[in-house]
């Protein structure tokens, strides 16, 4: 079943005196469970397209639809409440708050989104699971960029999304914390959570399922890889 699925994506922006297009006309779908690798070298507009795809962005043309639902029909407040509760988002780059502890950084969503109940457990299970316990106490500038990333992804998971978003995880980590990195998102897909995740490194995502190759702000002919 489609879970997330794209229409013809246009996203322009300016260049001093000229316009040009990150996203060109983008079609693609997600399935529930999937995982899904998107490559190109930079600037072929992998960031813009995943800011469309979490509702981080509106598009200059086209749509994209939840479940069959246009996420942009919500409104601002209705798609604050879907990225809170609904999409996971692993940004690019150092993306926690440095004033709140590791634990308060992953409860952060549960709070944004208003759920009622208590956000402690559930974010000391998911620490626990990324092996980051011992460090719930501890400030972001206390940790490697390894374990950055595995709280930022923790975060991501807090509210139980179907679908998470992830722009270039492993990007500044060395190999062997990147591969690392990617056995735990292998493990997350495998009970049922898909994943969107936009790579340079083919290598590491290889066998984990489609791969879709970006340039010029376009999709073109790409590789496809059943799981390993």
């Amino acid at each position: 079943m489609v879970l997330l699925e794209a229409k013809g994506l246009v996203k322009g922006f300016r260049r001093g005196l000229a316009g040009f297009r990150a996203v060109d006309g983008v079609s693609l779908s997600v399935g529930q469970g999937e995982f899904v690798s998107l490559t190109g070298r930079s600037g072929s507009g992998k960031t813009t397209l995943l800011s469309l795809l979490a509702g981080l962005l509106g598009p200059d043309g086209g749509d994209v639809l939840l479940r069959g639902r246009s996420i942009f029909a919500l409104g601002d407040a209705g798609l604050a409440r879907l990225r809170n509760r609904e999409i996971g988002f692993l940004p690019q780059g150092r993306s926690l708050l440095g004033n709140l502890t590791v634990l308060d950084n992953v409860r952060l969503p549960f709070h944004l989104a208003r759920r009622q109940g208590g956000s402690r457990q559930r974010a000391l299970e998911l620490l626990g699971d990324l092996s980051l316990a011992h460090l719930a106490g501890n400030r972001p500038h206390e940790l490697s960029g390894g374990e950055l990333r595995r709280v930022a992804l923790a975060r991501a998971l807090m509210n139980s999304p179907e679908l998470v978003v992830a722009d270039e995880p492993t990007g500044d980590l060395d190999l062997g914390t990147a591969a690392s990195l990617i056995r735990l998102i292998r493990d997350i897909n495998s009970r049922g959570v898909a994943f969107l995740v936009a790579t340079h490194d083919l290598d590491l995502c290889r066998g984990l399922g489609r791969v879709l190759e970006m340039s010029g702000g376009r999709l073109v002919d790409g590789a496809s890889a059943g799981r390993s």
